[in-house]
Parts: C-alpha cells; structure tokens; sequence
C-alpha cells in the first residue's frame, strides 16, 4: 500500500511542475499569491492538501498498529538501521532500542556511559553484544559520537558501578 501511495505522491509532485505561476512565486518568496481563495479553489492545491492530509492519517495509524512495513514515509530508528547492519552482534531490535533510548534522552552520554552500556549487556547481564570495539565504532558512527576505542577491561569504580545500577533498572523498566 505505502509503494502505491508513494506513486500517488510522485505523481502529483510531477503535476505541480507543470504549474509555473504556483512554482514561480513560490520560489521568489511571493507570498500575497497563497492566499485563502486560492488554496480553496485551486484544483490541484486542493488533491494535494486532501491526499497529504489523509496519507498522514494512514501513517500515523499504521504507526500505532503496525498494520504493515512503512519503508517509503516513516524512516527507520537507529535501533533499526543498526540491527539491519549487524544483525549478529547485538541480541535484539529490543536491546538496540534500549541502548538508542538511554542515549537519546541522557543529558550527559560521554565514553565511560557508553561503556557502561556495554558492560551491562556484555558483563552484567550476558546479553550477545559485539566486542567492546566494536560497540563503540557501532555507537561513534550511527549517534555521530567521536569517543576513543572501548577496551573491555574489568576495572570500574564508584560512579561506574551507580551507572550500571541505574541502567539495571531502566533495563528492567524497558521490559516491562
């Protein structure tokens, strides 16, 4: 369904390029010409406006029901890209959605935080993840970090150790 609507979408880009006095003063800034009359009027504005209205409904919807693969409008998550590219590396979308979150939404993510993701999957809980090398290209390249090479080493201190006590339970959160 999302390839045809996609179609559909082309389809109608293509038809708004034949519309020179719409492209025209759309380019030039020439903002008195969008106004209310036209936008009520114009045919082609009106398929448009209905089309995308209705395809944002579709998407949205097939968002919360995964009704079926959207790969043409709804882009994929890191968690997804990085499980399409290292499929047996990590153990799951689940545990790559986890560590895509803890990064996404911790203030403060510097190397020793992402090594202490690494560790929790790898020491703590015996969950398949790469070597720590590994990992950490993996993290550097798909959050755009520049953190130097993780060694997996079995050293840690304090604040590493209330890290992993607190990823422990945001793991356990997750799950549920």
């Amino acid at each position: 369904m999302f390839k045809a609507l996609k179609k559909i979408q082309f389809g109608l880009i293509e038809k708004i390029k034949q519309e020179e006095t719409i492209l025209h003063c759309y380019l030039y800034g020439h903002t008195d010409y969008f106004n209310r009359e036209l936008l009520d009027t114009h045919p082609l504005l009106l398929e448009i406006y209905e089309f995308e209205n209705k395809l944002n409904i579709i998407i949205e919807l097939n968002k919360k029901f995964q009704f079926e693969k959207d790969d043409f409008f709804t882009p994929k998550s890191i968690a997804q890209k990085i499980h399409e590219d290292y499929p047996k590396d990590f153990d799951s979308l689940l545990q790559l959605q986890f560590i895509e979150h803890q990064i996404l939404n911790n203030k403060k993510v510097n190397r020793a935080y992402i090594f202490s993701i690494f560790y929790l999957f790898k020491k703590e809980l015996s969950i398949n993840a790469p070597t720590a090398k590994l990992f950490g290209e993996v993290i550097n390249s798909y959050f755009n970090f520049d953190f130097g090479e993780l060694k997996d080493n079995s050293s840690t201190n304090l604040e590493h150790d209330k890290r992993i006590e607190k990823l422990k339970k945001d793991w356990n959160n997750f799950l549920q």
